[in-house]
């Protein structure tokens, strides 16, 4: 039993380019101090918009003033295709002057210029729909055939109380799952959607000394078999809950970095009970819409230290409160480089009163 890799080559400088593209991203904070955290990035080529899922990224640079008034951040941030073990590099420059506009969870939208591989379309996660302000993204809800008929009757999907382990329910968010995979078509692909036909995942850390630390988890048994039935749908990213993450810190300096845990996996946080609309808009195309005053998440995520047992599993049991990441509301009127001038060189963490994750108790 191994968990799956997942590795990147460095940006290759005889096949590089750069292109332009949108960014949606958000601004954390932890003990580790504050980062640019990509949730998703689109371009556009061929008259056709794909997104681009990190599986990686880089503590960010930040340059005020390159000219007059102007501010700007860089982040290297690595994309993998699913199913896809070697990704790509990108160095991604986003400038204030750039910002489109902020989400109601505190997310915001820019122009960025993006240094990449020049057959960056062949690491996308998938197709996006760009309207007007509205970024979509296509994904999958796998099933079974008897409860892919159940959907399509009542045109709803029914959110579910199990974590992301898939061994604990959750009392006060429930959530509907997606994923970028087309298809679960083997063990490995269970184990990309947090699944496993043995009911354990294994992890690695990744250590200053380069010592290994292994530890197995539990997680949701299942096989092939019960997910041969798939729905295909159009998700809103403003409804997507950002992904739990870990921190790595090898032994080189400056190679610090975080990974983005299951990448091909997407979620919709909801209330509990909730339901989330599936509306067909044609043949066998659906798009998720949600009621905003059914909508739920949290202003944190998990960030697990990659050098310790309990770091790699913070992100699956979601009960480790020591491995976190607060998430910040930037407004409508504020942007990440007003905040971050704005409150350089200050704690960020201290004074926060995390919203937590409540569990059904085990008896």
């Amino acid at each position: 039993m191994t968990h799956f890799l997942r590795v990147t080559e460095p940006l290759d400088k005889d096949s590089e380019r750069v292109v332009e593209g949108f960014i949606k991203l958000r601004l954390g904070h932890s003990n580790n101090g504050t980062i640019i955290i990509p949730d998703f990035i689109f371009i556009k080529e061929d008259r056709k918009v794909r997104y681009f899922s990190p599986s990686f990224f880089s503590p960010c640079l930040i340059r005020f003033n390159v000219e007059e008034g102007v501010h700007e951040a860089l982040i290297n941030v690595d994309f993998a295709s699913p199913h896809q073990v070697t990704g790509t590099r990108t160095q991604i420059s986003i400038q204030s002057i750039d910002r489109l506009f902020s989400y109601e969870c505190g997310a915001q939208l820019y122009k960025c210029t993006i240094q990449c591989d020049d057959k960056i379309s062949n690491f996308s996660a998938g197709d996006a729909i760009i309207e007007g302000e509205y970024f979509s993204i296509v994904l999958y809800h796998h099933t079974t055939s008897d409860a892919l008929s159940s959907i399509l009757r009542s045109n709803e999907l029914w959110s579910s109380e199990w974590n992301l382990q898939g061994t604990r329910r959750l009392q006060n968010i429930a959530y509907t799952y997606f994923t970028s995979l087309s298809k679960i078509k083997s063990t490995t692909d269970l184990e990309r959607i947090a699944m496993s036909s043995v009911g354990q995942i294994a992890l690695c850390s990744t250590n200053h000394d380069r010592s290994e630390i292994k530890t197995n988890i539990n997680v949701y048994r299942e096989n092939t078999e019960g997910r041969t039935a798939r729905l295909k749908v159009k998700v809103p990213v403003k409804l997507i809950a950002p992904p739990h993450l870990r921190l790595h810190i090898p032994r080189l300096p400056d190679t610090t970095y975080y990974e983005v845990v299951q990448p091909e996996v997407f979620r919709v946080g909801l209330k509990p009970n909730a339901k989330l609309f599936i509306k067909k808009i044609f043949y066998k195309k659906y798009i998720a819409i949600l009621d905003k005053e059914l909508m739920a998440g949290f202003d944190n995520v998990i960030v697990g230290d990659a050098s310790t047992i309990d770091g790699l599993e913070a992100p699956y049991d979601e009960e480790n409160t020591m491995h976190l990441m607060h998430l910040e509301r930037l407004e409508e009127d504020d942007d990440l480089f007003d905040f971050w001038w704005n409150h350089q060189n200050s704690d960020q963490v201290s004074n926060r009163t995390p919203q937590q994750r409540e569990f059904v108790s085990i008896e």
